[in-house]
C-alpha cells in the first residue's frame, strides 16, 4: 500500500511537471513570436509540433497510468474491505472460539472436580467394605468356635448318656411311651368316629381300663 502512494505521487507530480513544461513551450513560443513579430521557420514548426506532440503522448501515457492507479486504487481498496470484513470475521469466531474454550475449559474443571470426589467416594466405601468384611470375618470365626464348641458337647454328652447304664432301659421305656401314645391317639379317633352308633358309657369304660394297663405298663 505504501508503495502504491509513492508510485501514485511520482505520477502525479511528473504530470505536473509536463502540464508545466507545456506552459512553458507556450509562453516562450508567445515571447519568441512577440520579440520576432513573425511566425516561426519550417523547422522551428516541426521541433515546437514534435516537442508537443511528445509532451501530448506523455501526457496521455500519464493519464493512461494515472487511470490505471486509480483502478489499482479502487481494487486495493475493495481488498482491503473485504479484508477489514474477514478481520471482523475471524475476530468473532475467535470470540466464539475463546468463549467456548472457556466453557469447555470450565466444564472439564467440574468433571474433573466429579471424579476427585466420586474417587473419594470410592474410596471410603471401599474402607468401608473392608471393615464390615473384616468385622463379618472375625463374627464368622466366633461362631463357627462356638459351634465346634457346641458339637464337642453335645458328642460328650451323647457319648456319656450311651455310656450310662439306664440308657437301654431308658430307651425301651420311650419306645413303649410312644407305641402307647399312638394306641391312645388310634383309639380316640375311634372314640370320635363311633360316637354316635355305639353306647357310649360301655366304649369309655373299655377305653378307661385299656389306659390303666398302659399306665401300669408304664410304670413297670
Amino acid at each position: 500500500m505504501d508503495n502504491y502512494e509513492n508510485n501514485r505521487k511520482k505520477e502525479i507530480e511528473e504530470i505536473r511537471q509536463i502540464e508545466n513544461n507545456i506552459v512553458s513551450q507556450l509562453e516562450q513560443s508567445s515571447k519568441y513570436l512577440a520579440l520576432t513579430g513573425n511566425l516561426p521557420s519550417y523547422q522551428e514548426y516541426n521541433e515546437m509540433t514534435g516537442n508537443l506532440k511528445f509532451k501530448g503522448e506523455q501526457a496521455e501515457n500519464s493519464e493512461k497510468t494515472l487511470f490505471a492507479l486509480r483502478q489499482e486504487v479502487e481494487l486495493r481498496k475493495d481488498q482491503l474491505n473485504k479484508l477489514e470484513s474477514a478481520e471482523e470475521s475471524v475476530n468473532q469466531q475467535m470470540a466464539q472460539l475463546n468463549e467456548k474454550l472457556q466453557s469447555m475449559q470450565s466444564e472439564i474443571d467440574t468433571k474433573f472436580n466429579r471424579i476427585q470426589q466420586i474417587k473419594v467416594d470410592f474410596e471410603n466405601k471401599e474402607k468401608r467394605l473392608k471393615k464390615e468384611r473384616d468385622e463379618l470375618q472375625n463374627y464368622k470365626n466366633t461362631i463357627v468356635d462356638e459351634l465346634r464348641k457346641i458339637n464337642y458337647d453335645h458328642n460328650l454328652k451323647e457319648k456319656k448318656l450311651l455310656m450310662h447304664e439306664m440308657y437301654t432301659s431308658y430307651s425301651e421305656a420311650e419306645k413303649k411311651y410312644s407305641n402307647s401314645q399312638n394306641n391312645v391317639n388310634n383309639l380316640k379317633a375311634f372314640i370320635i368316629t363311633k360316637t354316635k352308633d355305639m353306647n357310649y358309657e360301655i366304649i369309655r369304660e373299655e377305653c378307661r381300663k385299656l389306659v390303666e394297663d398302659i399306665n401300669k405298663v408304664l410304670l413297670k
